[in-house]
């Protein structure tokens, strides 16, 4: 989720200036360093057997997602 969620963000928060890349673009680094970190905490919830007894973490990534996709449409 942590890929996919900034492959979403990466060009929406570039349109509306939240921040600039050198190339314009981010890289595969950029991309990869997502995806490691999102192994690592998953990993690490696992391991320490976190769990979640509400949805919040699902509500909240669907809110953000509606947010930065609202926010494109009206840049």
């Amino acid at each position: 989720f942590a890929t996919v969620f900034d492959m979403i963000l990466e060009p929406i928060a570039i349109k509306l200036n939240f921040w600039t890349w050198q190339q314009g673009l981010p890289g595969f680094y950029n991309y990869f360093c997502w995806f490691i970190l999102g192994l690592l905490f998953g990993w690490l919830g696992t391991k320490f057997k976190l769990n979640f007894i509400t949805n919040f973490p699902a509500i909240n990534f669907f809110i953000m997602l509606a947010y930065l996709i609202v926010a494109y449409l009206l840049k």
